[in-house]
């Protein structure tokens, strides 16, 4: 279903812009979820590729990749390629597409990056994708939902780097 933006990846290859570097100033280090670390762990056989961070929400805690010179600590430069590209992180998988919570009273909002990637898709597309995602990410969104600190939301209020979409809007979770 991502295909529309996913047209295919050569498009990210060719861009200069290179995502997988971090930080820019609305492209930060990627968030992980506790299943995500699991899963990246079992594939490489090693923990020591993510950091823990502190919420803006109380005492909370999440997760980032760790990034070596100024990248993504699984970003091959010389190939240009994600090493984990897989089992790579939600994050990841929904990018040029976020989601982060500008003021906490309002809810989670989508947001759309700007990017080559971006550019020429229109609303109805971008509408259907958000529902992809929605239904097929819902568990991996809601893990990673407030994962992020007070300055990279600070960033986001003064960027023009991207645009706000609509409110996240999950299925309600089913009983266990």
């Amino acid at each position: 279903m991502s295909q529309e933006l996913n047209r295919d990846r050569d498009v990210c290859h060719g861009c200069s812009e290179k995502c997988c570097l971090f930080p820019t100033e609305t492209n930060t280090n990627a968030v992980l979820s506790l299943n995500e670390i699991a899963k990246i762990e079992h594939v490489i056989g090693h923990s020591d590729f993510y950091e823990e961070k502190k919420s803006r929400y109380g005492d909370d805690v999440y997760y980032r990749l760790k990034s070596i010179a100024g990248s993504c600590c699984f970003y091959n430069q010389q190939d240009q390629k994600c090493t984990i590209y897989e089992v790579r992180p939600l994050d990841c998988r929904l990018y040029p597409f976020d989601f982060t919570t500008f003021d906490v009273g309002q809810g989670d909002i989508w947001i759309l990056n700007n990017c080559l990637l971006s550019q020429d898709v229109d609303e109805a597309a971008v509408e259907k994708m958000l529902d992809y995602f929605e239904c097929n990410y819902a568990e991996e969104i809601a893990e990673n939902l407030h994962s992020e600190d007070s300055s990279f939301v600070e960033l986001l209020k003064k960027s023009d780097g991207f645009r706000k979409l609509r409110n996240v809007k999950l299925p309600p979770s089913s009983p266990k």
